[in-house]
């Protein structure tokens, strides 16, 4: 927010980002100003506090915003877009948050209960900044900082020959990269066939329970984690999900798969994808709502919409496959429902 800030408040900088939709150009043209460079080496500070974290959280086979800026240049573009001011709508919050909490303890006529809530309220108050700190600390040590030693090791197994490029590195167990390292062994063949494996892997729909469970414990656990099957009310112009937040709204669909593509995401679009981790966040501000095909009313989705008071309908399981960019649909959060106003030519 800040960087979007300052860059708002310099039109050398905003004609920059204005210029050059792609961030390579972008970053090609700020360096050949004084001002850009001075915007970089800020941005490159930055990144070696907050830049540990992966793309994909907890997963050590995606880049990191250390090794590509592009990520972060996204979600200052993002910000540039909307102008909205993050510590004004913090301060907002706050307020709100004080006002929502006189309204209810004013409606308290049990004083033994108002003493009890009041004790957790300020104990939740004080330790939900834990949740935040755990993660960021998880984020950069067990998944960014190891992913770089980690590539270290890759590099000198490409030196020796043993596997053809860094990120082939994933593809070997353990006692294989040691191997790999002690001796002369090549593994070209194995890693060309586990990307295989791994590629027909990621086609395979897990089973969704063990077990025969009875209506009533399905229900239970998809409310909380999200669909296990897809809704048999589903028609052609209407599909179910989880109600993750409140609220009816219309607008247009953008199907949006992976990072690379945040920069299509418009303000008020309707955001669908198979999911969302804490790198989607950025989207959340210019999303007019929130259709997800996994996940439930504590996932990742659902708690962010809700921070945002957008509707959230989620753990659709076929979202991504029926909608499309430009798809005119409400978004039912209250209820768990999308209609499908009108679609966009099928190409």
């Amino acid at each position: 927010s800040d960087f979007a800030k300052s860059v708002l408040q310099d039109p050398e900088l905003h004609q920059a980002f204005m210029k050059h939709e792609k961030n390579p150009e972008l970053l090609d043209a700020l360096n050949h100003s004084e001002k850009g460079r001075h915007f970089i080496s800020a941005l490159e500070e930055f990144l070696q506090v907050y830049g540990w974290r992966s793309v994909k959280s907890h997963d050590l086979t995606e880049e990191t915003w250390v090794e590509n800026p592009e990520f972060i240049l996204d979600i200052i573009r993002n910000n540039i877009q909307s102008q909205c001011d993050f510590d004004e709508e913090f301060a907002q919050a706050v307020i709100k948050r004080q006002e929502t909490y006189e309204h209810f303890m004013s409606q308290v006529k049990d004083e033994t209960f108002k003493t009890k809530f009041e004790t957790l309220y300020q104990f939740a108050l004080q330790a939900a900044n834990i949740r935040d700190d755990h993660h960021f600390y998880i984020d950069a040590m067990l998944d960014a900082k190891a992913r770089v030693y980690l590539l270290k090791i890759g590099e000198l197994l490409v030196q020796k020959g043993a596997i053809p490029h860094q990120e082939d590195l994933w593809y070997l167990y353990d006692e294989e990269v040691h191997t790999a390292l002690t001796t002369s062994t090549t593994f070209d063949t194995v890693i060309a066939q586990r990307k295989i494996e791994m590629k027909e892997n990621e086609d395979i729909q897990p089973p969704a329970y063990m077990g025969t469970p009875t209506e009533a414990e399905l229900q239970q656990v998809e409310k909380m984690l999200g669909s296990l099957r897809e809704n048999e009310n589903n028609t052609n112009d209407m599909i179910y999900g989880i109600g993750a937040s409140s609220g009816i709204v219309s607008g247009r669909v953008k199907v949006i798969t992976c990072a690379e593509e945040f920069s299509q995401f418009q303000k008020d679009d309707i955001l669908v994808c198979k999911t969302t981790t804490p790198l989607w966040t950025s989207l959340f501000r210019d999303a007019k709502a929130v259709i997800t095909d996994a996940g439930g009313i504590l996932s990742h989705s659902a708690i962010i919409a809700r921070e945002y008071m957008m509707p959230a309908v989620l753990g659709t399981r076929i979202a991504t496959e029926t909608l499309q960019s430009g798809d005119l649909v409400t978004v039912d959060g209250s209820n768990g429902r999308i209609q499908i106003l009108k679609q966009h030519a099928r190409v």
